[in-house]
Formats: C-alpha cells, structure tokens, sequence
C-alpha cells in the first residue's frame, strides 16, 4: 500500500475516533454491502461484553486530570454493564483531542424510577464528531456495588 494512502487512512481513523484496523473493516464492509456481496444483517453480530439499552437521559460529566476542566452538560445515548454512548452539542465549548489524550471523567446522571442518583468513573474509548454533535463512547471503571445494582434493575 502506498504511504500516502498508509497516512491518509490513519488521519481518517483519528479524525472518527478508531483504530486504523477498524476503519478498513469499516470500509471494506460498505463496500461489499454497496456491490450486494455483503447482506446488511452478516454484519450484526453484537461485539460488546455486555447488551446495550437506548436511552436518552441527561448527564453531567465531570473531567479530571484534562486542560478542558469542569464539568460538560451532555446526553446518555445508550447504556451497558460496561460502559455508555454520550452526546454532546456540536460548538460546545470544551474540544475533544486525539484518543491517547482524552481525560477520564465522572458521570453524573439519573434513573428512571431510582431515588438517587447514580456516579460512575469512567474512561474515554473513542470520540466520533458529526455535524451536530460530538459522540463519546466510554468504559466503566470499578463501579461501586449499589451503582451496579441500579445498573442491572434498570437493564434487566
């Protein structure tokens, strides 16, 4: 493969918030799916440890350890065992930088039918920049047993 197209594959990977490896699955699997070698349901296969429950509530992130500081007002998109998807409006103030300098947060947020509210350690895994919003999807550190038993009442 040419270099040009070696760097130009890696800018685009950063530029989504995955790895190189991934965004050549990614496009080789659009393109067999475009010239119907590819069904649209051999791709679906769930990947992820732990099943993942759509949602929308409101969320407060709170950044450590990052230049950003303070806390972001942002939306839970979807959630796990394992980890969660937020949304953030696109222009927002704080700019999300590479993958390897993304600061782990505390996620601040509410339950449907739970008295209190739930604070979970988390850690960046990936940021996906779109039009109108900046997506980040991030892993759970130790949660503390009565965050987990909140987790699994409301995703069972």
């Amino acid at each position: 493969m040419p270099k040009a197209i070696r760097e130009a594959l890696d800018r685009a990977a950063e530029q989504d918030g995955r790895s190189t490896a991934s965004l050549v699955d990614r496009i080789l699997v659009d393109y067999l799916k475009q010239e119907g070698l590819l069904a649209q349901n051999d791709t679906r296969k769930e990947r992820r440890r732990f099943p993942r429950k759509k949602i929308a509530l409101p969320s407060t992130t709170y950044l450590r350890g990052s230049s950003l500081g303070g806390s972001l007002q942002g939306v839970i998109r979807d959630i796990s065992l394992g980890g969660v998807l937020l949304s953030y409006p696109r222009g927002f103030e704080a700019q999300f930088g590479p993958i390897d300098e993304l600061p782990a947060f505390v996620l601040n947020f509410s339950l449907p039918f739970v008295e209190k509210p739930v604070s979970l350690s988390c850690k960046t895994c990936r940021v996906i920049y779109s039009n109108d919003e900046i997506q980040v999807g991030a892993i759970f550190g130790d949660v503390e047993e009565s965050n987990k038993i909140k987790l699994i009442d409301y995703l069972t």
